[in-house]
């Protein structure tokens, strides 16, 4: 998702240097990761890096939000589901598994005592 987020940040921040872009990204997604409030951390380093006001740092955290939120709905809606195989060679139940349990661990201590 970093490059997803790096390329929304550069449209957002058209001025911003590359590699504080890149930083900025990884920032925005580890705070997304751990449930972190994404406009208390980006806000503070857009601040601190001079690359927006108060009022703009909270417009850019709004538009951010909102580019990677329309990115994870069209990337969830892009991946078409798995189709299950109802062939007896494709799957084997569960209970059919447990059943061979016993006899697959009753062959091996023949083997290991013959």
């Amino acid at each position: 998702m970093a490059a997803t987020t790096t390329a929304a940040l550069s449209e957002l921040l058209p001025g911003a240097e590359s590699d504080i872009l890149i930083y900025l990204a990884g920032t925005v997604d580890s705070a997304l990761e751990n449930d972190e409030n994404l406009q208390d951390v980006l806000s503070e380093l857009l601040i601190s890096y001079e690359l927006a006001s108060d009022e703009e740092a909270a417009a850019i955290c709004a538009n951010l939000s909102s580019k990677l939120a329309n990115h994870t709905d069209a990337e969830e809606s892009s991946h078409t589901p798995m189709k299950v195989r109802s062939t007896p060679s494709a799957c084997v139940s569960l209970a059919g598994r447990l059943a061979l349990f016993p006899k697959l661990v009753k062959f091996a201590l023949d083997l290991e005592a013959a």
